[in-house]
């Protein structure tokens, strides 16, 4: 199986939504999202990954398969000049292609990204602490366990708490 990395497109908007939907739809999910809690329109989609195209410090990378998508990894920053420099990671891979390096090859991309933005110099990123497979990602990309949010999330019917993980690059140690 042959994966693409590549950044998101404005006409990847219908594709991305379903992407998406089906992500947070997924029972029992990993992410800040329950079934039926991703509502975002596809012309919605279509005006954020315009937004992010045109932001230098966001990014949205495509893991494509067989012509679909089948993971996604995106950093957005912020436009406040105190925190600038960070970047908040998000990541998700489609239950078939777990467990078989997209998620890697997507973090590798990115960091790629976030090491040559001249203006990043930290990534960051929340995950809940049940989630072993992303934790040992992270930490296989050298990110720290920087504090533990208790009771985070409430996931089907479940309080779960989450930790907070950081990453700094070399152009900001």
């Amino acid at each position: 199986m042959t994966i693409k990395i590549r950044p998101i497109k404005i006409e990847d908007a219908p594709a991305y939504n379903a992407y998406r939907r089906s992500i947070a739809d997924e029972p029992h999910n990993k992410i800040a999202s329950i079934v039926g809690e991703y509502t975002r329109s596809v012309e919605a989609e279509r005006e954020r990954i315009a937004g992010v195209i045109a932001d230098p410090n966001q990014q949205i990378l495509l893991a494509i398969a067989e012509g679909n998508i089948c993971g996604q990894c995106m950093c957005r920053g912020s436009h406040k000049v105190v925190l600038r420099h960070a970047v908040v990671l998000g990541i998700d891979v489609a239950e078939a292609y777990r467990g078989q390096g997209v998620g890697s090859a997507l973090m590798a991309e990115m960091l790629q990204w976030a090491d040559e933005n001249p203006q990043v110099t930290r990534v960051e990123l929340d995950v809940f602490a049940t989630n072993r497979p992303a934790i040992s990602l992270y930490l296989k990309y050298g990110f720290y366990i920087e504090g533990r949010r208790r009771n985070a999330y409430l996931k089907d019917g479940t309080y779960t708490d989450s930790y907070v993980m950081g990453l700094l690059l070399k152009n900001g140690q």
